[in-house]
């Protein structure tokens, strides 16, 4: 069972086909677990799990959206 708050987002604001279509154009999309182990790369290269790196960015609740430069060196 995942989150209710990003089914939410997901089913009300990510069917509307402008609003997806904006989305795919202009970023690129990455979905994290806010408490999942999957290991990730961050951008220093660090290699962590999900719930790690949520921590380190300092997300605390869902659904989150961060937006970062494209060359976030």
């Amino acid at each position: 069972m995942g989150c209710p708050y990003c089914e939410r987002m997901h089913e009300d604001n990510f069917t509307i086909p402008a609003i997806t279509d904006y989305v795919r154009k202009h970023f690129s999309v990455l979905q994290l677990n806010l408490r999942g182990d999957r290991r990730v790369a961050d951008f220093d290269g660090e290699v962590l799990a999900e719930h790690k790196l949520a921590r380190k960015y300092g997300v605390n609740f869902t659904p989150t959206l961060q937006f970062f430069p494209a060359d976030p060196s």
